[in-house]
């Protein structure tokens, strides 16, 4: 893999990463509405390009768990579609501000790991191979899967085959080693997500992450824990 990011670009990829029910999605929200207030324009995506119909198909099925089986297939469609995502969405969007991704290739490197007992290692080493652009930063939502699985109980939506409190642990786990070992290289922030997200902890993380991009501020002081 390699870094997205060029030491004279102005704006930064934030990659949000968690399982599910770790109220990603909802920070992702939030994150977006501060870094509006020092950006103008700030651009976010979901976790996939869908613009190859092949690989879509592939992908599609993998989450409804109607897929035929074949790891090697999905692994190379979910590969596919990320080159896709970054050069034809997530690049030039950076061009005029900052991206979030509600996932990234963390989140391919975990689930194919724990749905389908695919090498961490592996996967990792196909994107370095495929030169798979990294996020400049990584933001991992660190929030304990009983708490994630009471919050997916609250959703008015049909449960995903794999939405079961012992996956969720299982995932977790494979975050916190694909974190470890640094299988995506680049920067990662834990929001440590317990409790309702609150204001102040969205600031606090917005100000970490303006301490990593100062050109985005130049007088605000910033925390360092998140």
């Amino acid at each position: 893999m390699i870094p997205a990011g060029r030491q004279d670009r102005r704006f930064p990829f934030i990659a949000l990463e968690g399982t599910d029910g770790s109220g990603k999605s909802t920070l992702r929200i939030s994150l977006a509405q501060a870094l509006r207030q020092v950006a103008s324009t700030v651009t976010e995506f979901g976790q996939h390009s869908w613009l190859d119909t092949d690989a879509a198909r592939l992908i599609v099925g993998n989450r409804m768990a109607r897929s035929n089986g074949n790891a090697d297939a999905v692994v190379e469609a979910y590969l596919r579609d990320k080159r896709l995502h970054f050069e034809f969405n997530i690049k030039p969007a950076l061009a005029v501000g900052p991206v979030l991704t509600d996932r990234y290739v963390l989140s391919d490197i975990v689930y194919h790991h724990v749905l389908h007992g695919v090498p961490m290692e592996r996967i990792s080493a196909a994107m370095t191979a495929l030169r798979m652009p990294t996020p400049d930063v990584i933001v991992f939502v660190d929030t304990p899967p009983a708490l994630a699985w009471t919050r997916i109980g609250t959703r008015n939506k049909e449960l995903r085959p794999y939405e079961r409190p012992d996956t969720l642990v299982q995932l977790y786990d494979a975050y916190d080693r694909a974190i470890q070992a640094n299988l995506v290289p680049t920067r990662v922030l834990r929001f440590r997500n317990h409790e309702e997200l609150s204001d102040s902890a969205t600031q606090r993380l917005v100000a970490s992450l303006l301490s990593q991009f100062p050109q985005l501020s130049h007088d605000r002081e910033v925390p360092t824990d998140v």
